[in-house]
């Protein structure tokens, strides 16, 4: 198939042994003995032949790995001779040699930086391991680097209260609680599987919610032996590993490079081990997915909606480096998808086997594979990153590494299918938190959402206007919760309803509740934030008539009382003006505190606004005047 052919890019004559067999292949017609163009390679059964004895040095290098070219080997071994300069200008398949430029240490060092994530949604593989040869054919092998799976944990939904997530999820809780459960569903029982018809039929005819689905904690061991310290640079990518199977049998690959090159360590004495834990998430997905894998005009095509996603969790006991997220088709492929996690899909490729099939103005075989990879994304892939965002809120708890594994922008216009269909799954779970009630998980329906500062705002300005404003609004009994601006971006772009905290919200609540308790005590700082949060679009525009009907308005007696409007008595909110005095007016009046604007707050920028001449033509604010200081007198003193 097109998966071994990819060989071919190294290699003219790749052979195989398994069992009692060696098969050698040679498109060219020219190294193995009797290939024809009707049988371009050979099949020799070696048990039981004097093969090695014949031939020694074409088998010597398959005597690896408890192999001796005699017995039976229970096991699976592959030979890709690379080329050489001078093979590969023979050559009719490829011009690619590994003998000059390090050719052989690029290939090795690519795979370093990939080991890992080849574990991630491999079925049966468990363990990966590099091996280098030295010059003599006698030299035991070294092992360079590896990455083995050494513990996986499923976990179990979280309790969501009043929740359906079967309803929300389109999936249910897997019965089999083994890594396997997918695999064995697709298979049928032992020990007669099932066929393909009887397959589909079994994946028409189940339920929704009681298709597979499993979640994961999974713990991969990075290890490299070096005879020098390794570069940190070099370390970072490979330690982005992932997890594999639990129930399965194990098997190990081992791959060991036969020519030696002058940078691979002849002896170990540096050992380099990288723990990474991942939340790996697998399911069968129904929807109009699983139609279209069921349909029986698409049979040829061996439909599959099976999927997965992978986030990053814990490096080495702490917080991970950033990632970028790579397709999968069981194995990784070159295509970034532009979110923070890994993708998993029975996805159609492209002709090069390097991205996704997709496109929009696609006809015939192209349109349906594409229309499948859709439907993939949509139906199977975006309800898991949500499932996926879900267990992690849960086991990482509110913050920065939790808030980073959400997607806000996709590499390309297939991934954007995921990013809408992302949050829409998310609109009605818990992920989003909130510090009312003393801290607790709200779905977005129900939140109250203030935008995160930014980093790169001014002496922090922004920073203290967004926490003040937070605890305002959670003393005023809001489900408050804090997003980035992307994730904002994303919620609304996608349709999501939540409430969004801005100038005109703010002005809105504070205007229609009689009580707030966010006003109460004698620290005025917070009010005074919120005042400021909502003239910000006003002053600007000469709108500050809207600021009347506030209860924001700070006095000398350290309370707030609401804004009036300026001689209008049928829509003044107080029945009384306030003024502004000078300091001398402020120590002669002590008694007419609870009259005076407060114009020497801590907030230099409220003070400005209060003393601003187009806040005081429309409110009942104004300078106090002996007009105003005999109306104050009045007030004091009359009743005495």
């Amino acid at each position: 198939g097109l998966g071994f052919n990819s060989v071919f890019h190294w290699t003219d004559v790749p052979s195989v042994v398994s069992g009692d067999n060696l098969v050698m292949f040679d498109p060219h017609e020219k190294f193995v003995p009797g290939a024809t163009a009707q049988a371009k390679g050979i099949k020799i059964r070696f048990t039981g032949s004097n093969l090695a004895d014949q031939f020694p040095h074409q088998m010597e290098p398959l005597c690896q790995f408890g192999c001796d070219m005699q017995q039976r080997f229970e096991g699976t071994l592959f030979r890709f001779p690379f080329r050489t300069d001078k093979t590969a200008a023979e050559s009719e398949i490829s011009k690619t040699q590994c003998e000059k430029d390090g050719g052989i240490d690029k290939l090795l060092h690519s795979f370093k930086a990939v080991i890992t994530k080849t574990l991630l949604f491999l079925r049966h593989v468990k363990c990966i391991e590099v091996y280098s040869e030295g010059p003599d054919a006698h030299d035991k092998p070294v092992l360079m680097y590896r990455a083995e799976i050494m513990n996986r944990k499923r976990i179990n939904d979280p309790v969501r209260s009043n929740l359906d997530s079967r309803r929300i999820l389109s999936f249910g809780a897997a019965k089999d609680e083994s890594w396997d459960t997918i695999s064995s569903f697709i298979r049928g029982p032992n020990p007669v599987p099932l066929n393909k018809e009887a397959f589909y039929a079994k994946l028409q005819r189940t339920p929704g919610s009681e298709l597979p689905r499993n979640q994961f904690l999974i713990e991969i061991k990075y290890t490299e032996q070096s005879t020098v310290p390794l570069d940190r640079n070099e370390e970072s990518e490979p330690q982005k590993s992932f997890g594999n199977e639990a129930g399965a049998e194990e098997v190990e690959v081992l791959v060991s490079n036969h020519l030696q090159s002058s940078t691979v360590p002849q002896e170990s004495n540096t050992t380099t081990d990288v723990l990474d834990e991942y939340l790996v998430s697998v399911a069968l997905g129904g929807g109009s997915c699983r139609e279209m894998a069921c349909d029986p005009k698409h049979r040829q095509m061996k439909f599959l909606p099976w999927g997965g996603v992978a986030a990053h969790l814990k490096h080495n006991g702490g917080s991970p480096p950033p990632m970028r997220g790579n397709a999968f088709c069981i194995l990784p492929l070159p295509a970034q998808t532009g979110f923070p996690i890994h993708i998993n899909g029975s996805f159609e490729l492209s002709a090069n086997r390097r991205d996704i099939w997709y496109g929009q103005d696609m006809t015939g075989a192209g349109s349906i594979r594409s229309k499948w990879n859709s439907l993939l994304l949509s139906d199977v892939v975006a309800p898991l990153y949500a499932s996926l965002l879900l267990h992690a809120s849960r086991i990482l708890g509110p913050g920065k590494r939790y808030n980073d594994l959400w997607p806000t922008e996709g590499a390309a216009d297939v991934w954007k299918l995921v990013l809408k269909n992302v949050y829409r799954n998310c609109q009605d779970l818990a992920l989003f938190y909130s510090d009312i009630s003393g801290g607790k998980w709200i779905s977005a329906n129900t939140a109250v959402v203030i935008e995160e500062f930014d980093n790169a705002s001014d002496d922090g300005k922004q920073e203290k206007t967004v926490s003040a404003l937070s605890s305002a609004l959670l003393a005023e009994n809001l489900s408050v919760v804090c997003l980035s601006k992307s994730i904002l971006h994303q919620l609304k772009s996608s349709g999501c309803s939540c409430v969004e905290v801005t100038p005109a919200m703010v002005r809105s609540w504070y205007k229609n509740k009689c009580e707030h308790p966010s006003l109460q005590g004698v620290d005025q700082t917070i009010g005074l934030t919120v005042l400021m949060y909502c003239a910000n679009d006003l002053r600007a525009k000469h709108r500050l008539r809207e600021l009347i009907g506030l209860p924001l308005l700070p006095l000398c007696d350290n309370t707030f009382c609401a804004i009036g409007m300026k001689d209008d008595p049928a829509t003044i909110v107080e029945s009384r003006n306030y003024y502004i005095p000078n300091q001398i007016e402020r120590d002669l009046l002590p008694n007419a505190s609870s009259f005076l604007v407060d114009v020497c707050t801590l907030d230099t920028e409220v003070n400005d606004l209060l003393k601003d001449p187009d806040f005081q033509e429309c409110t009942n604010v104004s300078a106090l005047d002996c007009r105003g200081f005999v109306d104050l007198l009045l007030t004091i003193y009359l009743p005495e």
